[in-house]
């Protein structure tokens, strides 16, 4: 990380983000029968600002620790931190969708879950 110190406040704020989009998500995914959160509801609702803070913060982070390599554009230097990037990200992404795809036909097939939205169709 180029001598920079982690920012563990960060971190926990970016977890913070990441599950208050889940809770905003929750309702309609998973509907629990509970007509009205209260308050907690209107918390619930506005989750899709977690996207925006979780985006803001992991670029501060970013920024933050290649600061110093990025000062000047340098083709390899580029590719190497898009690299770095893609196998950062990819992996979990690749982990998520194929963990997530049995648990979805077991669902459907077992409870005959079928999705109140169009989040899992093709087209």
């Amino acid at each position: 990380m180029s001598g920079r110190q982690h920012i563990h406040s960060l971190t926990g704020i970016r977890g913070f983000a990441s599950f208050w989009v889940l809770l905003h998500h929750a309702p309609n995914l998973y509907p629990l029968g509970v007509p009205e959160y209260g308050a907690f509801g209107r918390f619930m609702d506005k989750g899709w600002l977690g996207v925006d803070l979780f985006f803001v913060l992991s670029g501060f982070v970013i920024s933050y620790v290649y600061a110093a390599r990025m000062r000047t554009f340098d083709w390899p230097e580029s590719l190497r931190f898009w690299k770095l990037r893609l196998a950062r990200v990819y992996p979990a992404h690749l982990v998520a969708t194929l963990a997530f795809v049995p648990v979805y036909l077991v669902a459907h097939w077992r409870f005959g879950y079928v999705s109140p939205n169009d989040t899992f169709g093709l087209d």
